[in-house]
């Protein structure tokens, strides 16, 4: 079975727990990158959370990867105004994900990606199956415990896939 792990991060929280789901699975990874960057910074809350709220599509670099071709998609987010990340919406919104084995994650200063997660299970799991879902608070600030859960997160994964 063939494993893509695709997702988009500003500060490199979803980043990191992304090459550790990816030293862990071995999957292939797609990592979106918006055309027009929100800035770092202050800048950040204001546009990105602006684009999240109102449910805007940035558009992305080019990419080869076609996710159709793949038996489980893992999708990693970063946190913007209680919801996934405009990168993601754009994804979904140019590709048909049907049939696939989905998990996700989320990455927030505040480890409040419940809501965001539920928001993609709906979204995904009415043509899919959403095995697991995983939340983290902070990976960059809190390593060792981010690491504990993407572990217990990829084993899961690795499990489901040998099935």
């Amino acid at each position: 079975m063939k494993i893509l792990l695709v997702y988009y991060s500003l500060e490199g929280n979803t980043e990191f727990t992304a090459n550790m789901i990816h030293e862990a699975t071995q999957c292939d990874v797609l990592r979106l990158e918006p055309v027009n960057e929100p800035p770092k910074g202050f800048g950040r809350l204001i546009t990105g959370g602006r684009q999240a709220l109102t449910g805007e599509e940035p558009e992305l670099i080019a990419y080869d990867t076609d996710p159709t071709e793949y038996d489980t998609i893992i999708i990693g987010t970063p946190i913007w105004a209680g919801t996934y990340a405009p990168a993601i919406r754009t994804f979904l919104s140019r590709h048909e994900l049907e049939g696939k084995n989905i998990y996700l994650f989320a990455c927030s200063n505040s480890g409040n990606g419940e809501k965001a997660l539920d928001k993609l299970t709906d979204i995904l799991g009415k043509k899919n199956n959403v095995f697991d879902t995983l939340n983290l608070k902070a990976p960059l600030k809190y390593p060792n415990k981010a690491l504990i859960q993407t572990r217990r997160f990829a084993t899961k994964i690795l499990g489901d896939e040998a099935r």
